[in-house]
């Protein structure tokens, strides 16, 4: 049997990180605890329509790349995988909800803002806040390792003031206990979102939708965190990392996951779990029925009051650049999820010109641009039949793009990265140890043969390559009776 290639021994681990940085970009705003609502500046008020500020509409078409899976209410089976039922509009057209395309664009808003993690749980997955072992020390949550980094990072709360740039756009409410006048403590601060999704249809005259047949899904199985050496930095650096050893101060977070775009030919499947008699591993499956690649789908974005840079970071995070991909939905890790999104109209209305001065038949809008506009559907006729045809609607997003390359260069080269397809024809799936052929089961053994050894980590993003990892020829740990063994670091000191 012939040897495996140097691109066949490579993995490229389904996910990364987006750095975070100390200080999050401009403009902010300050709103102590205690203080009304009035302090905010004028811009952020959704009482009235300010001079000078942007209000309008966006018009987006997101075409699937791969195969897409929006999933609905899943109903576990006897002896079998997880039923996930289709978003349907009506009929077999499909629909994207208008909160899977908020919670898409408003987190890549915050990483491309270095804003507060706005959704970020203080505990690790599978109880790793608890020492397993004796040796183990327990581990701090995630939000003490990123308030390390800066306190503006974690989800508001009763110790921040400042609200960070994606906070002003799409909103937040404080973490913390429920409060009142009844109560004598200081009411919660919460602030309402100034965009508004709508959901994503099909054009009208697509009676249905292309659906791939209903398949199994591969076990979505990867190192939880805090595994360190994915995870974390050592002294600013990837590097190995014990589990055992991770400390505040010594090793900082890597930043904000992010999964990678896989290249997948239309003849391979890398999604589907193989025919399995094992009813543990089956119920551990998801059967989904997924969008077929190459479907459009249209919606849009209502905006108030913004100011330049907030519109600038909207229409960024929508379309970064020419031919991004961003991913959706579930099974993003194994190349599920690739879509496109495209600006194709941009629309804003002069409010205080248009209540103060109207006159019969005039438009709603003052400016009015669009690409491709006898494409539109039919619900966007008042827009189409205002808008001017225009060569690009990019200018905006590269204008942000640009302050952020200059500002924050390491966050923009890994969203770019992020946006790109992976063609270097290394699989793209969790490491597997030498001579471990199935990717779906015992993924485990290489990250065991990594604390082995202590030889392994996730390298860094580099600019001109993609961070791979090899094959883990170390022995991988066994079990015993005593429970896993100690993990080895190199660098630990001695015990006495």
């Amino acid at each position: 049997m012939p040897g495996k290639s140097a691109a066949e021994r490579k993995f490229l681990n389904p996910y990364h990180f987006v750095p975070v940085a100390t200080d999050p970009m401009e403009p902010t705003a300050t709103w102590r605890r205690g203080e009304d609502a009035a302090v905010l500046p004028t811009e952020m008020r959704h009482d009235r329509y300010v001079p000078d500020k942007a209000s309008g509409r966006l018009i987006c078409r997101l075409t699937t790349i791969t195969p897409t899976v929006i999933g609905g209410i899943q109903t576990e089976q006897l002896n079998g995988p997880t039923q996930v039922a289709t978003v349907l509009e009506k009929g077999e057209r499909a629909m994207i909800p208008g909160s899977t395309l908020r919670g898409l664009i408003s987190s890549f808003a915050e990483a491309a803002s270095n804003s507060a993690l706005r959704v970020l749980h203080d505990e690790w997955p599978s109880g790793e806040n608890l020492p397993k072992w004796p040796h183990r020390p327990k581990i701090s949550g995630p939000h003490a390792f990123f308030k390390e980094v800066s306190p503006d990072l974690v989800p508001f709360n009763e110790e921040r003031s400042r609200i960070t740039l994606a906070e002003r756009v799409f909103g937040f409410v404080e973490e913390g206990q429920g409060a009142g006048p009844e109560s004598g403590k200081v009411a919660q601060r919460a602030y309402a979102s100034r965009v508004r999704f709508s959901d994503a249809y099909h054009h009208e005259a697509v009676n249905e939708t292309k659906w791939l047949k209903p398949l199994t899904l591969r076990i979505l199985a990867s190192p939880k965190p805090p595994s360190p050496s994915f995870y974390f930095l050592a002294n600013g650096k990837p590097g190995f990392i014990d589990r055992g050893h991770l400390k505040i101060g010594n090793h900082a977070p890597r930043g904000r996951k992010f999964y990678f775009n896989h290249e997948v030919p239309e003849d391979r499947k890398p999604w589907g779990a193989a025919p399995s008699r094992d009813l543990a591993r089956e119920d551990n499956r998801l059967k989904v029925t997924a969008i077929d690649r190459n479907q459009d789908f249209f919606f849009h974005v209502d905006f108030d009051n913004l100011s330049e840079t907030e519109l600038q970071i909207l229409r960024f995070a929508l379309q970064p650049r020419q031919n991004f991909n961003h991913k959706l939905g579930l099974g993003k890790p194994l190349g599920l999820g690739s879509v496109r999104i495209e600006l194709i109209g941009s629309f804003e209305v002069k409010r205080l010109e248009r209540y103060s001065n109207w006159t019969p038949g005039a438009k709603r809008y003052a400016v009015a641009e669009g690409l491709d506009i006898e494409s539109w559907p039919n619900r966007y006729s008042r827009e189409k039949a205002d808008a001017q045809v225009t060569l690009s609607l990019l200018g905006p997003a590269m204008s942000y793009g640009a302050l952020l390359k200059g500002t924050h260069p390491e966050i923009f080269a890994a969203l770019m990265k992020f946006g790109t397809i992976a063609e270097d024809g290394f699989q793209i799936c969790t490491p597997l140890a030498v001579g471990q052929e199935d990717k779906e089961t015992e993924t485990y053994k290489w990250f065991a043969g990594m604390y082995r050894t202590g030889m392994q980590f996730l390298p860094g993003i580099p600019e001109s390559d993609w961070p791979t990892v090899d094959e883990n020829r170390g022995k991988p740990a066994s079990r015993n009776a005593g429970g896993p063994p100690r993990p080895r670091n190199p660098n630990a000191p001695t015990r006495s």
